[in-house]
């Protein structure tokens, strides 16, 4: 219960996941290795959308729904069902951006509406990229700035991409009309 849950703050909706765990209640369910968007996971990210009454929702994982680079097969992708089911919940739900990591490289793609922003590292591991994100959420816009850290030090980064999302414009599910 702890390990998956979601807050508001301003005009968003945030979402975190674990992705590990196993749908389970006893001790050990929240570090069931692979990753996997399960029924029981999907079930509860429905239900908390569903109650949702902001514009902007963002939802964070740990691995990639659609990987690049590294990690193909043996990230999200690795139960496609599942996996679809989650991006098509993610579509249904107006969710503006799905951000993950996993597989060190910062790339970011559209699917059915949804960016998924995979974030490279901050300098954890080796290779890479370091990239941190630095994100603002207005009432009619979000602007997500994506900079890239120098490979000599940890003083200088560049901005590298700024992307802009749209508030749902749509009524909400839950929202006053």
């Amino acid at each position: 219960a702890e390990t998956t849950y979601s807050w508001d703050a301003g005009s968003a909706h945030f979402v975190v996941l674990n992705l590990y765990w196993n749908g389970g209640l006893e001790p050990g369910s929240d570090a069931a290795g692979k990753g996997d968007v399960g029924p029981e996971l999907l079930a509860w990210l429905d239900q908390d959308l569903a109650a949702n009454t902001k514009p902007f929702v963002f939802v964070f994982g740990h691995e990639p729904a659609f990987p690049q680079d590294r990690h193909v097969g043996n990230s999200l992708d690795e139960y496609p069902d599942h996996r679809d089911a989650f991006w098509q919940l993610l579509a249904r739900h107006r969710v503006q951006a799905y951000f993950c990591g996993h597989i060190h490289r910062y790339f970011k793609l559209q699917r059915d509406g949804v960016w998924q922003v995979c974030d490279g590292h901050a300098g954890r591991g080796k290779g890479g990229d370091r990239v941190f994100l630095d994100g603002t959420v207005g009432p009619a816009e979000a602007e997500i700035k994506t900079w890239l850290g120098s490979r000599d030090n940890w003083t200088e980064w560049t901005l590298f991409d700024t992307s802009r999302v749209q508030a749902a414009s749509e009524t909400v599910a839950g929202a006053p009309g």
